[in-house]
């Protein structure tokens, strides 16, 4: 069974902008990623007091560091474990990009639909997205703190959204 470490891209966006965005009691609260993939965020995260829960539909060849893995939509996921001691690391597939994830076309439904459960929720978030006028004008009543530290044309557009 290999062990799974984030890239360098995941560190540097944690360093320099994810991680800028977190709660600062973060070791106080349950920490939830709604979308799989390679969990690299939550596997950067220092403090190890809060429970750890992720959720993804596929299974790995490599260790997870977590207290409860699931397998179910983000709406339920979401549902089931927001409270107000909650704090949500969001990084669904980005708007117009969805062919990178093996989606064939632009999904706005599913976009809309994480919007409106954010939006509702009783804890805290940060989403993570590239910098796209769709998104930001949907989330333009929430923090957006865009990526200026960057050259990397990729990075550069990434932004993160937060409820706090």
């Amino acid at each position: 069974m290999k062990e799974h470490f984030p890239g360098r891209k995941t560190k540097y966006l944690f360093d320099n902008l994810i991680s800028k965005a977190f709660p600062t009691n973060i070791s106080s609260q349950i920490y939830v990623e709604p979308f799989g993939g390679t969990f690299a965020v939550g596997n950067l995260l220092n403090d190890n007091q809060y429970k750890k829960i992720y959720n993804d539909i596929n299974t790995y060849d490599f260790k997870i560091d977590a207290d409860i893995i699931e397998h179910m939509d983000f709406e339920d996921l979401i549902d089931k474990y927001d409270s107000p001691l909650t704090f949500f690391y969001v990084d669904p597939p980005y708007y117009d990009k969805e062919y990178v994830y093996g989606l064939k076309k632009r999904d706005t439904d599913f976009h809309l639909r994480l919007f409106y459960k954010l939006k509702h929720i009783k804890g805290k978030f940060v989403l993570s997205y590239l910098n796209n006028p769709f998104i930001t004008n949907l989330y333009k009543d929430f923090t957006i703190i865009t990526n200026e530290t960057d050259r990397n044309t990729m990075r550069s557009h990434e932004i993160v959204i937060k409820n706090f």
